[in-house]
């Protein structure tokens, strides 16, 4: 994907820290932003915690990310695909997986009742335990 293309059609400046941002959550989806500080760290890629919400921050108000929230742990982070697909989360390991529109199109699902909103967005959480067991050196209940 050419994220320095992406980032021109919703009119950003591709800097270094917005591409590597991007290349990071293109390797591995759902990252928290401590995660992509420390792994762009690991990358000889140095960005301040403020640095990384900054971008975090403009790259989810410009609709080029998504964050989404498991409960009782920090955002999370993907590069948005706008296809509004849902999430599975191993209630053992934490290990989050993307899972398909229960219902069709976006929304997939819709309010029951009356509502004065026309909704766009259905966040879906699933909980459950990995198929085939956590993988190995999966503390319980860690988050990837």
């Amino acid at each position: 994907m050419d994220f320095a293309q992406l980032l021109h059609d919703h009119e950003l400046k591709a800097t270094g820290a917005r591409v590597a941002l991007l290349q990071a959550l293109a390797r591995e989806p759902h990252l928290s932003a401590e995660q992509l500080e420390q792994q762009l760290a690991s990358q000889q890629t140095k960005l301040s915690g403020q640095a990384v919400y900054n971008a975090l921050n403009e790259l989810t108000e410009h609709g080029i990310l998504r964050r989404f929230t498991i409960p009782s742990t920090s955002a999370r982070y993907e590069i948005d695909p706008k296809d509004n697909h849902h999430h599975a989360v191993c209630n053992r390991c934490g290990r989050i997986e993307n899972v398909p529109c229960a219902h069709g199109s976006a929304p997939c699902f819709h309010p029951g009742g009356a509502t004065s909103f026309s909704i766009h967005i259905a966040d879906v959480l699933f909980y459950g335990q990995c198929k085939n067991g956590c993988g190995p050196g999966s503390a319980p209940g860690g988050i990837h």
